[in-house]
């Protein structure tokens, strides 16, 4: 994504077609300026957060057609972005007004009344860290401690830890998690394209930008015979037969951006398992 209108809206767009067809997806918004920020016309930016609520609500009324799934969408923030703390925040921000309309009587199911009248309900938030990042932070805590002494650190710590406000975000919702910049692109299966800024919704896929991973799996209880015995001949058969499949499939399937399709046939990315077994 860039920090421009007509990058958002292609966003909005891309992504609207991909879950009409049962496909998740993962973006980057960090190359928008952060709230408040002053524009070039003389206004003011309105800040990731705020275009995350516009893309949050697309993917809440598409859901795949109703034919498959909802919406799968992974929204990530790097963590030198200025809006970051009110990334972290977002979404047990949000929850809090799920909690009082539940109380109030509301339904409290995933597409009830309470529910569905929130913000950032249908993506996955994550913070993404280089090591630099994770190193800088290390050693302000080391700084911390020696200035304060342990006993003071830890009292400090255990104090934050003990807020009811603190307990409660901790717990709420399960959000942001963390990706690990660093060594997501130091373990980069072809380091010679380009950088890889983001992942699908349980960012069990790491790749280039505009490209897809196209999912099969196996149920290996279909392989247990009626003696409890794995047969290990069948499963090598399978695996061989959707191992050609799955070549196949990259060339013929439908992507919805000509530049996915593009990438996903160079690239020749296809993935086993569940999309729904890395993360959530």
């Amino acid at each position: 994504m860039k920090d421009s209108l007509e990058s958002i809206l292609d966003l909005a767009k891309t992504e609207g077609m991909l879950f009409k067809w049962g496909s998740g997806t993962g973006s980057n918004l960090s190359a928008l300026r952060e709230e408040d920020a002053v524009l070039s016309g003389g206004g003011r930016a309105s800040g990731p957060l705020s275009f995350m609520k516009g893309f949050d609500a697309f993917a809440g009324v598409i859901k795949s057609g109703g034919k498959t799934r909802r919406a799968a969408k992974m929204v990530i923030l790097n963590a030198d972005h200025p809006d970051v703390d009110k990334f972290i925040w977002c979404k047990a921000k949000e929850e809090k007004k799920a909690y009082t309309l539940v109380e109030a009587g509301y339904d409290s199911s995933l597409d009830g009344d309470a529910y569905s009248s929130i913000f950032f309900q249908n993506a996955n938030n994550s913070v993404r860290a280089t090591d630099d990042f994770m190193e800088a932070a290390r050693a302000r805590c080391r700084l911390v401690d020696q200035r304060r002494g342990h006993r003071a650190a830890r009292e400090a710590v255990q104090s934050a830890r003990d807020s009811p406000r603190h307990r409660r975000s901790y717990h709420q919702c399960g959000d942001p998690g963390m990706q690990f910049d660093t060594t997501i692109n130091r373990w980069h299966p072809c380091k010679n394209t380009a950088r890889i800024n983001a992942s699908n919704p349980c960012s069990e896929y790491m790749f280039l930008d505009d490209s897809a991973c196209n999912l099969s799996s196996l149920n290996l209880m279909k392989f247990v015979g009626p003696d409890g015995q794995f047969d290990v001949e069948a499963f090598r058969h399978a695996v061989d037969t959707m191992i050609v499949a799955q070549e196949i499939i990259v060339d013929n399937a439908s992507y919805p951006t000509q530049r996915i399709g593009e990438n996903s046939t160079r690239s020749g990315r296809w993935g086993w398992g569940s999309p729904t077994s890395a993360r959530c």
